[in-house]
């Protein structure tokens, strides 16, 4: 009985710590969340481990947000886990890190929200940020994952997109226009390779970008 009580209580401090996260007082969040992150409720100890090392991503504190998310995400083996700790360690330019980190949520399991970010919108964040970074090999390789998605649905239609978790077009289209032409070693070779798989319509949209 006292335990229920404890663990309940424990679920409504968390809870108000993610309202101090989305009111972008992640100092006030990653306090409370520091006070459960070894409670023996799993889930609550993830909770905690999950709200102190976003907060620390979100104040740039790398040092203390990296090794959370690690614990985190071997822990609850959540793609979501995952995503996060490879942003963390990307942005704190451990960049063989963070793509090791990256490919671990193929296998890993999907979270059961509705606010979950699909795997297509990973890729697409992620291969950007890369791009941002100037890591540009790197980041084509994650472009050409990208389109895969497009090559298999076999549309650029928005609705079907959205049902299957893919970015629009468009977002593609952009970054095939900042990344392929300038920084691909054989850029007609990669477009020749996309004309294979791509749809048409998808076709028509990057053609230009290599005249």
């Amino acid at each position: 009985m006292i335990r229920k009580f404890l663990e309940r209580r424990a679920a409504k401090r968390l809870h108000k710590g993610w309202l101090f996260y989305d009111q972008n007082d992640r100092e006030k969040a990653a306090s409370v969340a520091a006070k459960y992150l070894n409670h023996s409720n799993p889930q609550i100890a993830q909770d905690a481990m999950r709200l102190y090392g976003l907060s620390h991503y979100k104040m740039r504190q790398f040092d203390k947000a990296i090794p959370m998310l690690h614990q985190l995400a071997i822990t609850s083996n959540l793609k979501q886990d995952y995503y996060s700790l490879a942003l963390a360690q990307l942005n704190h330019d451990m960049k063989e890190d963070a793509i090791n980190s990256f490919n671990k949520i193929a296998s890993a399991h999907s979270p059961h929200t509705i606010y979950a970010v699909s795997y297509g919108e990973m890729i697409y964040q992620f291969g950007k940020r890369l791009y941002q970074m100037n890591y540009y090999s790197e980041s084509i390789q994650f472009l050409n994952q990208l389109m895969a998605f497009y090559a298999g649905v076999r549309t650029i239609e928005e609705k079907k997109l959205y049902e299957k978790g893919i970015p629009l077009f468009h977002y593609f289209s952009d970054w095939v226009k900042k990344l392929i032409p300038l920084h691909h070693p054989n850029p007609q070779n990669w477009l020749h390779s996309a004309s294979r798989c791509l749809p048409k319509e998808a076709l028509k949209e990057i053609e230009g970008y290599f005249k």
